[in-house]
């Protein structure tokens, strides 16, 4: 059986948000203590584990 914390894991990610010039408008962070900032848009990118 799994323990508690297996199960309530999150694994860290995060979304860079741009805009249509290649400018950083937003972040999206999950399970990294920081909600993340900005913006998103329909151009992004996905990294493993917390950059901020």
């Amino acid at each position: 059986m799994n323990s508690s914390a297996e199960v309530n894991a999150i694994p860290s990610s995060s979304v860079v948000y741009y805009d249509d010039s290649g400018n950083v408008v937003g972040v999206r962070m999950w399970g990294c203590g920081d909600p993340g900032w900005g913006e998103t848009t329909t151009r992004s990118r996905y990294y493993p584990g917390c950059i901020m």
